[in-house]
């Protein structure tokens, strides 16, 4: 049995755990990143190459660590590669389809909206005006982001309508899209839970110094207890998205909680702080169940 883990960061604590635990089963890993891969189609044999490599003899399964990144050409190789892959059998955590759909914040909360489920109000557009119409009609409190990114990096608070021109105005002469939400004015802190499968196998409260939460951006993870509310909104919002690995970020406003972000290769450095259990035995666990 081979698994494979494809990822820019080989020394990262995930794929550390993720080699550990499958190394503790006697299971060897194989780890590549997308730009080591050729594949083809129209020959004789298909075949997905690392090197003298084809993975499509070699794999069992494949853990994808980190969304596809990259231009828009890049982007749409990688997951290219991924559908290649996932329709000639080979299993793969997460799906590129989910990986497409949650990797995109605009469309995941699309998604996650249509069944409902509790998210910040949203605007994406091209057009200076009505940039600033949303500003206003989110109350002049907005968060802006990448529709594509993580970990917190690119992300502001706007509270002035001149500062809201300014950087409005700046990305549109930079040919980028403006993907705002509303401030949800949630304290300090918020919820993230890790879901694998069926289950939400961690939770932890971030504890910030100010409005960003992120572990990357310096909060400090806390144990946060899974209760069944919390434990069924993950679940359904990681199922909506088709994940069976996802990192669900939340925040709670009057007793009300909100699906912030749907991450599908989420970091659990801090989760695994407050965790007893191995979170990467929960992940290698539900592939081998998967491919028995």
């Amino acid at each position: 049995m081979r698994i494979g883990i494809i990822t820019n960061l080989e020394k990262s604590f995930e794929v550390q755990e993720l080699v550990n635990s499958l190394q503790n089963r006697q299971i060897t890993p194989l780890i590549f990143s997308f730009d080591q891969l050729a594949a083809n189609i129209g020959f004789e044999r298909d075949t997905i190459q690392l090197k003298d490599i084809n993975l499509l003899d070699e794999l069992d399964a494949l853990i994808v660590r980190g969304p596809p990144m990259g231009t828009l050409e890049q982007i749409t190789a990688k997951l290219d590669i991924l559908y290649k892959l996932e329709g000639l059998g080979i299993t793969i955590i997460n799906s590129p389809k989910a990986i497409e759909v949650s990797g995109d914040k605009f469309l995941s909360g699309i998604r996650l909206a249509e069944v409902g489920l509790p998210v910040p109000k949203s605007i994406v557009t091209e057009t200076l005006d009505a940039a600033l119409d949303g500003f206003s009609n989110l109350g002049e409190d907005v968060i802006v982001k990448p529709i594509i990114g993580s970990r917190g990096r690119g992300v502001v608070r706007i509270t002035d309508r001149e500062i809201a021109w300014r950087i409005f105005d700046t990305l549109i002469r930079s040919n980028q899209v403006i993907f705002m939400q509303e401030y949800l004015p949630h304290g300090l802190q918020d919820i993230r839970t890790l879901v694998v499968g069926n289950t939400v196998t961690a939770a932890m409260y971030r504890l910030s110094n100010n409005w960003k939460s992120n572990i990357s951006e310096g909060a400090i993870p806390k144990p946060c207890k899974i209760d069944e509310s919390l434990e069924q909104l993950s679940i359904d919002a990681s199922k909506t998205l088709g994940c069976e690995l996802a990192g669900i970020d939340l925040v709670e406003v009057k007793n009300t909680r909100y699906v912030i972000e749907v991450n599908p290769s989420p970091g659990w450095k801090g989760l695994q702080s407050v965790t007893e259990h191995s979170i990467a035995d929960a992940i290698i666990n539900k592939i081998l169940t998967k491919i028995a």
